[in-house]
Order: C-alpha cells, then structure tokens, then sequence
C-alpha cells in the first residue's frame, strides 16, 4: 500500500527553458507537408509548410497540438521512500480518453558489434493506456526535491524531472525545420555510450493548474 501525498500533489503544463532548447512537452512531432494549389490555365503553384502530427512517444516541440496537463502524484511507499506517478489524459487512450494513463520509460534495442549483440538502452517517454501506478518518478528544484511551498505560484521552477532510472529527462534526436524543431523526450544517460547521440538534460518550467488536490485515481 501507499500513501497519497496531497500538499504535494498537483496538476501542471511543461516546456523546456534550457537555452537553446525552448519548447512544449506534447505527444507530437513536427512534419513536413507538401499541398499544390492549381492556377488554371497557368502552372501549378506548390508549397511547404510545418504541420504538427500526433505521436505516441513524449516530445518536446515548438508547435504543440494543446496544452498538455500532466497529473504528478505523490505517494509515500511501503519503503518509506517517497516518488511521484505520473499521468495524462490524452485522446490516444482511445478506449476511454478521461482515462489517466501513466507515463513510462521504454527501451530502445540497440545493436552493436560486429557480431550482432543486442543491448537495451532505456530512452523513450510514452503513455501507457493502463492505470496501473508507475511509481519512481522525482521533481528537483536544484538539489533539493520539490516542496508544496512551491507549488503555490502559478509557475514552478525551472525543475528538472528524474525518471524512475535515475537520470533527468533530455531532448534527444533534435530535427529542425527551419526556426522550428521537435525531439524525442529523452531518460537516456546523457553520455550512453550505445547511443549515437547524446541526450541533453533540460531545466523544466511547470505551469501549475491545480495544487493541494484529492487523489484523482480514487
């Protein structure tokens, strides 16, 4: 069993502040769309632009669909340990979109050697359709884990967000277009050696929605 942590518990947007790296935590990706408008007797004029597709990995992205609100629950565990959960309710819960499902940590296989040896490296964020708990998570101002004293702005830190493994979250895989660019949400170490990018922590700014709340789950 666990403990609900209420005063610490709350309901908040993300978007990277790391200079360099300003943008939005979504379930998108930018794409690159191609639409030809006729010119009647004339020749055909084509253009280019960005657009935003859904995607079911955590990303950050400077064109976000929405404001995604994520729900970080805090609970006390039997160890005595304490960590958040972490939610969001998304139409890609198709089964029930006002379901909470949960964020977790998802492995890439990686292939390395000239024999073919296959190890895997924990990197993606994505949603998981169960609302089963996936505890670990942790919320840092500085050294420090975050209090409910600072949860009573409308804006929080900036924050960096450890996952379950222990590493702060990053942006991985970075593709510009252009001024705009998007990247994976990365809990890679940020010098794996198995991958062939680097993951670059990010310093996080939570727009609080709700704080001090009942556990939503019960």
């Amino acid at each position: 069993m666990a403990t609900y942590i209420k005063e610490r518990s709350f309901v908040a947007s993300l978007k990277s502040v790391q200079p360099g790296y300003l943008a939005a935590f979504d379930f998108s990706r930018l794409v690159e769309e191609t639409s030809t408008v006729p010119a009647g007797t004339g020749i055909s004029e084509t253009f280019t632009h960005v657009g935003s597709d859904e995607y079911s990995y955590l990303t950050a992205t400077t064109k976000p669909r929405d404001e995604l609100n994520f729900w970080f629950l805090c609970r006390r565990w039997d160890n005595g340990s304490e960590s958040y959960e972490i939610k969001a309710r998304h139409d890609m819960f198709y089964e029930n979109p006002s379901r909470l499902g949960s964020l977790i940590i998802e492995d890439k296989r990686v292939v390395i050697g000239s024999f073919g040896d296959t190890r895997y490296v924990k990197l993606h964020v994505r949603p998981d359709k169960s609302l089963a708990s996936t505890p670990g998570w942790k919320v840092q101002i500085g050294t420090r884990p975050l209090a409910a004293s600072d949860l009573e702005k409308k804006e929080a830190g900036p924050v960096q967000i450890i996952a379950p493994n222990g590493n702060p979250l990053g942006v991985y895989g970075r593709q510009n277009f252009g001024n705009d660019w998007w990247a994976y949400i990365s809990c890679a170490n940020q010098n794996e050696p198995l991958l062939p990018m680097t993951t670059q922590p990010v310093q996080i700014l939570m727009k609080v929605s709700q704080f001090n709340m009942n556990d939503p789950l019960v």
